[in-house]
């Protein structure tokens, strides 16, 4: 069960440089005009993800890329869509670029999605603490690996009450869904 199914994807600068953490943040479109596949691309154009603008994209668990995460979740799920649950999950992100490990945190409330939270380091506790490697969360926002096939191979790691979290499957479904949508920089 993942609460995400975005993450950054490595973006290999010149001379085999990866940007630091801080550089993914500004929401500047490419680093250093280079587009996450990695080829030289002129800031303001436009490159081959169905015509959007890398301006646009937000940095993938970057501030801008939170609180577009927390619009879109209370706007897009109602309490019936969430079945009315009570949780809160952390993922934590093992081997992240620059080096770090990052998390994303999502509370929800009779089934509103009143927190969302990214960051480097220690995650704020939930009920579930979802681990995995970066490669695999980043697999999964590209819709390559499926959540639960990643838990049951043992790709991510769970701690918390396993009946419980395949119960909530759906509702994690349901939160990656709306995700996916957002134009996000991996």
């Amino acid at each position: 069960m993942v609460l995400t199914s975005l993450s950054f994807a490595l973006i290999v600068l010149a001379g085999e440089r990866k940007p630091g953490i801080q550089s993914l943040f500004k929401g500047e479109g490419p680093v250093n005009g280079i587009d996450p596949a990695g080829m030289p691309m002129p800031f303001g154009k436009y490159d081959n993800l169905g015509g959007i603008n890398m301006s646009d994209l937000h940095a993938y668990l970057g501030p801008s890329w939170r609180e577009e995460a927390l619009k879109r979740l209370q706007s897009e799920l109602t309490p019936e869509k969430m079945n009315n649950v009570t949780t809160s999950m952390s993922n934590i992100y093992k081997n992240c670029p620059g080096g770090v490990e990052m998390f994303l945190f999502v509370e929800c409330k009779e089934g509103k999605v009143t927190r969302v939270e990214t960051g480097v380091g220690e995650p704020p506790q939930g009920e579930f603490r979802i681990i995995g490697d970066y490669e695999t969360f980043s697999r999964i926002s590209r819709a390559e690996l499926g959540a639960q096939k990643a838990l049951m191979t043992g790709k991510l790691k769970l701690k918390g009450n396993l009946a419980r979290a395949l119960r909530l499957a759906s509702v994690s479904d349901r939160l990656n869904k709306v995700l996916a949508r957002i134009p996000t920089q991996y």
